[in-house]
């Protein structure tokens, strides 16, 4: 339903326009839907929150929209060569890769997401190679500096600049730094098509597993190696009862073409897709339509909900912190509700942390969408995840169908997850399998960050009865209270164990006064053996006793525990089907 009452604001500046990235249907009367590829202009060009008013130009419908499904038309740093969306982690291992100049460089954002950082390969003498970081800032009149002397219109002025003047940097600005894969085919970048996604093997499957998704979906994405390419199809042969995945090595000959099977030859990968859509020619099947992306999580607009817009349909399960349903949210939208018992804590106290809680987005993250607060018990609200807690999804799994291989991909996640509390400060306190997640395929995400805290009453752990359990602490949090990041990754470890096991309960026998003692004399649960060859158990148990290190500044970080599972062996590109 069209918003009544806004009109355009008086700007002198251009016209923010958006194109829609998926189709969306509101939950409010005042929500204004689209469908993926609408065109709609901001009716206000100065206003910046999760929640824009805007004028769908193919209706002329006016309501909120969320932005988190839109791109704007304009030439924004997202849209450039130079922009990469990783971690400081991640792109300093990419500007260190081997064949790499001084004053190769690129643009991401910052930890705290809303802003952006410029990072230059550079080195002094003979000293080895090493990344500078510069914080983009922005000044009250909107415009974007380094150092206060010299300020730019536009983040991309201030980088064309610095392709010129060094000016203070360490060195100029060269070349944007490459991805995995040549960023060019021909004349043509793969990046921004719709086929390509920078994924790896597991998160491809994932998306194009999906209930919605169609045989013949596919998608190109980066493989291992060098300048590496994969085609990912998504089959379902006669009446068998599940689709699946394959995967084709896209190959590059000396004279630059690609190919799939060497009696086929093409000028680009464009090419190579463009003829596979039109006929299988070795292909287990045509190649349709680009794989449907994944829609971020919509956040309301208002944290603070009205009961009466809340449906509690079926109880999943309780536990210390109150019992969890699922519901819906005026009818449309699918929700999980946890009842916090009564008694708990402030309403000023939990409005507090749940802030924050609302402003940690991740795709890695269950969300907390809203609450209600305004009578007990209160109500947390969240993004709902169909295939429950990973503890019971481990134990009810047939063991042999999880790979190891899908096992590391789920560390993986919620290392990602985690690394990204981790750059936020932030604590979990109650790391756990029963505490993560999953949703389709494999697609785990970390729960419950916060409410560990948000309800503690500081009173001793093992005088109440193990409330976060014994078992997953580590012994600094119980001995001393003294909870860090790195009392996270000794639970994490833990987690590794459970995931190693199907879920099995760790320290089994054990009661968690014994736990306690045990592990202070220097005990660590054992290496699992059931169905893991060594070269597979042996490195993933290496990782696990890094993580229960005696003293929590040896642990590893989560941002190094991500990209230790990332380059992790068993997740090796083989085998692919050959035409």
């Amino acid at each position: 339903m069209p918003l009544t009452g806004c009109s355009q604001a008086h700007n002198s500046t251009a016209p923010v326009i958006y194109l829609a990235l998926y189709d969306f249907e509101g939950s409010y009367v005042d929500d204004l839907s689209f469908k993926k590829g609408d065109r709609l202009r901001k009716v206000d060009a100065d206003e910046t929150s999760d929640w824009v008013v805007c004028v769908n130009l193919t209706n002329d419908e006016v309501g909120y929209i969320p932005t988190n499904y839109m791109k704007v038309e304009n030439n924004s740093p997202e849209t450039q060569v130079w922009w990469f969306a990783c971690t400081r982690e991640r792109g300093e291992q990419r500007l260190l890769k081997e064949g790499l100049t001084d004053g190769t460089f690129l643009v991401r954002p910052t930890s705290d997401t809303n802003s952006y950082t410029l990072s230059v390969r550079w080195h002094e003498g003979d000293g080895a190679p090493c990344v500078k970081h510069y914080k983009l800032r922005m000044s009250e009149d909107g415009q974007t500096y380094i150092g206060l002397r010299k300020m730019f219109p536009t983040v991309n002025m201030l980088i064309a600049y610095y392709q010129v003047n060094d000016d203070g940097l360490v060195c100029r600005l060269t070349t944007p730094c490459p991805r995995i894969v040549k960023a060019q085919q021909g004349s043509r970048s793969v990046n921004g098509e719709s086929w390509w996604f920078d994924a790896g093997r597991h998160d491809a499957e994932a998306l194009l597993l999906k209930k919605e998704v169609v045989l013949g979906s596919f998608l190109i994405r980066p493989s291992a190696g060098p300048d590496s390419y994969a085609l990912s199809v998504r089959l379902q042969h006669g009446n068998a009862e599940s689709p699946f995945v394959k995967h084709y090595k896209i190959q590059t000959a000396t004279n630059g073409q690609v190919y799939i099977g060497i009696r086929k030859m093409f000028s680009s990968i464009h090419a190579l897709v463009a003829h596979h859509r039109g006929r299988e020619d070795g292909l287990a099947c045509r190649l349709t339509e680009p794989c449907p992306r994944m829609a971020p999580v919509v956040h309301l607009r208002n944290m603070e909900v009205d009961r009466s817009h809340i449906d509690m349909t079926v109880k999943l399960g309780s536990g210390y912190f109150g019992e969890v349903w699922k519901g819906t949210l005026n009818g449309k939208r699918d929700i999980a509700v946890k009842k916090l018992k009564p008694g708990r804590m402030t309403v000023d106290e939990f409005m507090t942390e749940a802030r924050i809680m609302n402003q940690l987005r991740h795709i890695r993250l269950v969300q907390l969408l809203a609450v209600c607060t305004d009578c007990e018990p209160v109500l947390l609200v969240t993004e709902y995840m169909s295939n429950g807690s990973l503890l019971d999804f481990l134990r009810k799994t047939d063991r042999p169908k999880l790979e190891h291989s899908m096992m590391i991909h789920m560390c993986r996640q919620i290392a990602e997850g985690m690394a990204f509390l981790e750059s936020h400060n932030f604590i979990h306190r109650d790391l756990r399998a029963g505490n993560i997640l999953v949703g389709e395929h494999y697609d785990v995400k970390v729960a419950d960050f916060g409410l560990a805290r948000i309800v503690d009453d500081g009173v001793d752990y093992l005088s109440k009865g193990s409330r976060v359990p014994i078992k997953w602490t580590a012994p600094e949090g119980i001995v001393y209270r003294k909870f860090s990041i790195k009392s996270d990754v000794w639970s994490f470890g833990v987690l590794m164990f459970e995931v190693a096991t199907s879920g099995k309960d760790p320290y089994a026998g054990m009661k968690p006064p014994e736990v306690l003692e045990q592990t202070v004399k220097g005990y660590r649960l054992p290496k699992p053996q059931e169905h893991w060859l060594p070269e597979q158990i042996d490195p993933y148990y290496e990782i696990m006793q890094q993580c229960w290190k005696e003293d929590p500044a040896s642990r590893p970080s989560f941002s190094h525990l991500h990209s230790v599972f990332e380059d992790f062996k068993v997740q090796t590109e083989t085998p692919y089907d050959d035409i």
